[in-house]
């Protein structure tokens, strides 16, 4: 029998011998697909996800352990069977099982939420990745435990130790400082730490004896292989947009100063210009101290700003020379603070600014329990249960995670069939990032409460009351990257 036979033959009687697993997982499967087009409570659709987590490492487990390389019993070494090609069967039928049926789930759900097309391989994609990176240290330790019970001690010993790794890299990275940032970064060490992972369960066939440094090196590569799932775009820059064209270009002018108030340094940085309806938000990829002694970082705690926040164009946009200022309270050093006072250092700052673009995705009565669609957002209108007159909406969005972390955002209108407009925004409750049906970066829960926006109310004369809501539509829109410009600005203390 040829290597490929040996394959298939072994991915066939392991299809059989667990048939009840599969046809448990394909079960749970369905439901937690119906609960997502269905759009039933996020409780029970995280439950779901969990579950099927738990199922797909147990039936991973099930399958690798049917002919285990550590028991001393294996029937499978007294037969004419290419270790290797044993492996392979294994790999094949969980990878078939668990990803195969899950992304038939996971691509209707996509279509229920009526996601672009285009967006459709970019997101499986990922939720493929997300999915094999949580399921791929199930393997070494499934080869490297004797039965169900030591693999589940094992597997959660490993995500015990991968979590709070994980949570470590996550927060440096947030802060500015090294760590795992933008996904593809995150798939440069999962994939070798991936191919290491299905080496030691290799290993394991071939030698068929149990080292506990093998155990342990498992567990290490592992890490590095489930951080995909917690890192992918969880931080850093990502793509940056193209550049826009000279007339479209928005720092002109851009002010950015440094300024002493109360004993304490504060850069102002304001943007004035630019398109009306467009938003601009401020990137920022390095922002240091220069001195005659050198360069020194400073920590970011908000890496993106929005210097132009316009309600969408042709509602009650600003006036194209209006703009905003922010100002920033960096965590200097007395002795940056000093050089920086006498003029013998200069503060730094490098990155792009963003244009966006508002686009309506969603238009939907404001009527208790009804539900929109649009452009890969679900979102529903709750009972009201706190006061009479507020909107309270559950939203699930699908997309790739926006560059520095950023997800998707969205402006949230009333409009009346007179014309009126009220601007909302919301006031979050509750929010979670989860996948649609498999484990991924790729989506995420919101429950809010919808309140009037009261700096864009001002900019619409006559505008509504929130209690006038009743008769009205919901209409969301969502700002949509048309380009970038990249910025270096250098200041001195005033």
């Amino acid at each position: 029998m040829t290597k490929l036979g040996q394959v298939l033959h072994v991915a066939r009687k392991d299809l059989w011998l667990a048939r009840g697993w599969v046809l448990g997982y394909v079960l749970l499967l369905l439901l937690v697909t119906a609960a997502v087009v269905l759009a039933t409570g996020t409780e029970f659709r995280l439950l779901g996800r969990l579950a099927l987590l738990i199922a797909a490492m147990v039936f991973t487990a099930v399958v690798i352990q049917a002919d285990s390389p550590v028991r001393t019993d294996a029937f499978w070494v007294t037969l004419p069977l290419d270790p290797g090609a044993v492996l392979a069967a294994k790999l094949l039928t969980v990878v078939a099982v668990v990803t195969g049926t899950g992304l038939v789930a996971q691509a209707v759900a996509l279509a229920d939420f009526r996601a672009p097309a285009a967006a459709w391989p970019g997101l499986l994609g990922s939720t493929l990745m997300a999915t094999l990176a949580i399921l791929a240290p199930a393997v070494p330790l499934a080869a490297l435990t004797r039965e169900l019970k030591g693999f589940v001690l094992a597997i959660l010993l490993y995500f015990m130790a991968s979590t709070i790794v994980g949570t470590w890299l996550v927060m440096r990275a947030s802060t500015g400082q090294d760590g795992l940032g933008s996904g593809r970064q995150a798939l440069v060490i999962a994939l070798p730490a991936a191919v290491a992972l299905v080496g030691v369960a290799w290993h394991q066939y071939r030698s068929r004896h149990f080292p506990r440094i093998v155990a342990l090196l498992a567990l290490v590569l592992a890490g590095g292989t489930a951080l995909t799932a917690l890192t992918a775009g969880a931080s850093g820059p990502g793509e940056r947009p193209p550049v826009l064209a000279t007339e479209d270009a928005p720092i002109v002018p851009l002010e950015y100063s440094i300024w002493e108030a109360s004993g304490k340094l504060r850069v102002h940085i304001g943007l004035h210009g630019g398109r009306p309806g467009r938003a601009y938000t401020l990137h920022i990829e390095s922002f240091h101290v220069a001195g005659p002694t050198g360069t020194s970082p400073l920590p970011l705690r908000e890496p993106s700003m929005r210097l132009i926040n316009p309600l969408p164009n042709g509602v009650g946009s600003r006036p194209a020379d209006d703009g905003a200022r922010r100002i920033l309270e960096p965590d200097f050093t007395a002795a940056e603070q000093a050089a920086l006072l006498d003029r013998a250092a200069r503060l730094v700052l490098e990155g792009w600014i963003e244009a966006e673009e508002a686009r309506e995705i969603l238009r939907m009565p404001l009527a208790e329990g009804s539900v929109g669609r649009g452009a890969g957002l679900k979102m529903a209108v709750l009972p009201v249960a706190e006061r009479s007159g507020t909107i309270h909406i559950q939203s699930q969005a699908v997309g790739r995670p926006q560059p520095w972390g950023m997800r998707r955002e969205f402006t949230y209108l009333l409009q009346w069939a007179d014309g009126n407009i009220l601007p909302l925004r919301p006031v979050a409750r509750s929010s979670t990032s989860a996948g649609l049906v498999l484990p991924g970066p790729d989506s995420w829960f919101q429950v809010a409460e919808l309140v009037p926006n009261e700096m864009w109310q001002r900019q619409l004369a006559g505008s509504p009351e929130l209690e006038r809501a009743p008769g009205a539509q919901l209409v969301v829109y969502e700002w949509v990257s048309v380009g970038s410009h990249p910025v270096e600005l250098t200041a001195v203390a005033r």
